[in-house]
């Protein structure tokens, strides 16, 4: 083994548990792949450590800091950077591939893991928040970006659940593939979600957004 970094490359090579569909989920919102590299880039170190002992990754963890003018803050990044051939073939062989944003579709894996992908991609690129409404009343407000080609196998999924968006908004429009957002706003709708993309909660997750809506409904 000539690796100087430990790492199961065979970890994509079948998915066929809820932890390597959900580390899937994050790939597809918040991941970048290139030939030979797979990188994410985190504010929230707890899972990237998570993403990092899932995968047996020996990969070193950086640290760097960024100036948001939004907020007028510093805040700490993390990324880890795993280099494979193997693992970018078979995140290849899944429909994952560089420039993948505006093109990625739900990849071929089991339905019954389908909750724990969609929890990857909620905990990578989604929001869940309250904000005043056009009435000045107070809602909970949940959005989740995805590709337009995702959004059209999604919303199957969501309707055997009984789960109704809003109407998708296009964010981004490149060569007739688009950037949509998804959008809830009814609680009882928010309600169906959590509980379908967490179940009892004994998953692997980013604690500080299950945290954040979970108390929406306590």
């Amino acid at each position: 083994n000539s690796r100087v970094n430990a790492l199961n490359e065979s970890f994509f090579d079948v998915i066929d548990t809820p932890d390597k569909a959900y580390v899937l989920g994050w790939i597809i919102s918040d991941g970048y792949v290139n030939k030979y590299k797979l990188t994410f880039c985190i504010k929230d170190l707890e899972i990237l450590e998570k993403i990092k002992l899932i995968m047996k990754s020996e990969h070193k963890i950086s640290n760097t800091n960024y100036y948001d003018k939004r907020t007028n803050k510093t805040y700490s990044r993390y990324s880890l950077q795993i280099t494979s051939k193997k693992l970018i073939d078979s995140l290849n062989k899944l429909g994952i591939y560089q420039a993948k944003s505006f093109t990625v579709d739900l990849p071929n894996i089991p339905k019954n893991l389908y909750q724990h992908l969609i929890r990857g991609i909620f905990d990578g690129d989604g929001y869940i928040g309250m904000s005043a409404g056009k009435t000045g009343n107070i809602i909970p407000r949940f959005s989740m970006i995805v590709s337009e080609k995702l959004y059209d196998k999604l919303e199957p999924i969501f309707n055997e659940l009984d789960i109704t968006f809003m109407s998708p908004e296009i964010i981004a429009v490149e060569d007739k593939n688009r950037i949509l957002k998804i959008r809830v706003y009814r609680k009882s709708e928010l309600s169906k979600f959590f509980n379908y993309i967490y179940g009892n909660g004994d998953v692997t997750k980013l604690e500080r957004k299950y945290t954040k809506f979970k108390n929406l409904f306590c």
